[in-house]
């Protein structure tokens, strides 16, 4: 069974472990993002499997050779993937046999990825590779080809079934017999179930699941016929806007996480409509009163003192600015 990694928005790096089985990293973010390298920091010191990329498909070309090399040596990852060149069989390859003269730290092992401008150059760059003395090999999926190695009326169908096509031609020489694999995303999810466990495909990487969710779409029992239309590049930063609450004092617990941009809630006026004061540590049940019930309630019958208590103390026991009277 593979190893499955999906790509994050930052905001839910922490959170990735719950259903990653070890953690990818853009090595260009670690030199812009202090909270993602701090997080890859952590990664390495408690043990997590780690498969370093080179930026090529975020960035259009590798990441900075001096700083791709000092990544390698201070995270020191599982695996790092050499620089390629998109669709290209003898750059990828020049620039693998290139990589070959530098040390890494003892546990990472370099891996190459297979490029090339049609399937019979994507073949032979897989060829080169091994000869080089490389022993897992990765392969994109978003080589143009794969449409016309196998025409679908579904383009991101087609792309899919045009990979399995190859890396099924993969598997099947003996000249990679003994060479592990590792799937550089995908254009539909439900695409590495037809692979059938083989156990030359070590891991994968994808954010497409996550892809999906951020655009409000769930996945069928059968995946999804289509890739999403969000990225991570659109994503990585995004905001976020809470939804009521149970417990007042909930809010407190986000430490003002500026990604946490705006939260709304009744929890306080519902609170003292039951005439229920909060305390210095908020309330540990959610108020039975409903703003169905209340909305067309006289300001007669409201207890105004309870509402600015509060909500005053709403703001205190989250640690969020008082407003500044009106006047």
């Amino acid at each position: 069974m593979f190893k499955v990694s999906h790509e994050v928005p930052r905001c839910l790096l922490t959170a990735s472990p719950e259903f990653n089985d070890y953690d990818y990293c853009l090595p260009h973010l670690l030199d812009i993002d202090e909270e993602y390298k701090q997080y890859f920091i952590n990664a390495r010191d408690t043990g997590r499997y780690v498969i370093m990329d080179n930026s090529l498909h975020e960035l259009g070309e590798a990441y900075n050779h001096e700083r791709l090399r000092y990544w390698v040596n201070e995270l020191k990852p599982d695996e790092f993937i050499v620089p390629d060149v998109w669709m290209s069989c003898h750059q990828t390859a020049a620039q693998a046999k290139y990589w070959l003269q530098f040390k890494y730290p003892k546990k990472t092992k370099i891996t190459a990825v297979i490029q090339g401008k049609d399937k019979n150059d994507a073949y032979l760059c897989a060829s080169l590779l091994a000869n080089l003395g490389y022993k897992k090999l990765c392969v994109s999926y978003g080589a143009t080809w794969y449409n016309d190695f196998f025409p679908h009326t579904n383009v991101d169908m087609g792309k899919a079934l045009g990979r399995v096509r190859f890396v099924q031609g993969l598997l099947k020489l003996n000249q990679l017999k003994d060479i592990k694999f590792h799937l550089l995303g995908c254009s539909i999810p439900q695409e590495f179930g037809w692979y059938d466990n083989n156990p030359q495909i070590e891991s994968i990487d994808t954010s497409n699941p996550v892809m999906a969710a951020l655009d409000g779409t769930r996945y069928s029992s059968n995946g999804m016929n289509y890739k999403p239309n969000a990225n991570m590049n659109d994503f990585f930063d995004i905001k976020f806007h809470l939804l009521g609450c149970s417990i007042p004092q909930e809010f407190g617990w986000y430490d003002n996480n500026p990604r946490i941009e705006s939260i709304d809630t009744s929890n306080p006026v519902m609170a003292a409509l039951e005439s229920t004061w909060y305390n210095d540590n908020g309330l540990n049940i959610k108020p039975k009163a409903n703003m169905n019930d209340y909305f067309d309630i006289d300001f007669e019958k409201v207890d105004y003192l309870n509402i600015i208590h509060n909500t005053t103390k709403f703001r205190e026991i989250n640690n969020i600015e008082k407003i500044k009277h009106y006047g």
